[in-house]
């Protein structure tokens, strides 16, 4: 689960002309689900639910460097310049979108519905305008 989460940072944190602050959101949350389905079938196997809590938690470790950098690049693209609490926004907010990704409701949504909740999560945190993710 470690090297899932360092693979899929590793994709996050490439600078693609192309990836825009939306695409490497849907990127992000393909992979958080992916890691979600892989835990799943680690669960059937009944391995208990403290291993299955740390390796969660490594994934999410593994993620959040590139988690943080895209952060940046999103309030830099919305010509944010205070960035000082970084550091504490980042796993707030990664955080906040692994609960969405592992609400019931959530997850019987449409994806574009989802992305717009996700987007409207970011934009509200992040006081920045819904258009950089369009």
């Amino acid at each position: 689960m470690k090297k899932q989460g360092e693979q899929l940072s590793s994709l996050m944190s490439e600078k693609l002309n192309n990836m825009t602050p939306r695409k490497r959101l849907e990127y992000l949350k393909a992979g958080y689900i992916k890691a979600m389905n892989d835990y799943a079938k680690l669960s059937s196997n009944n391995i208990h639910w403290t291993v299955l809590s740390t390796l969660h938690e490594m994934t999410f470790e593994a993620m959040l460097p590139s988690f943080t950098a895209m952060l940046i690049e999103i309030l830099q693209f919305a010509q944010k310049s205070d960035l000082n609490d970084i550091e504490w926004l980042a796993p707030f907010i990664l955080k906040g979108i692994s609960g969405l990704l592992h609400e019931k409701s959530f997850i019987e949504l449409s994806e574009e519905k989802q992305m717009k909740l996700i987007i409207d999560f970011l934009c509200r945190m992040l006081q920045i305008p819904k258009e950089i993710f369009i």
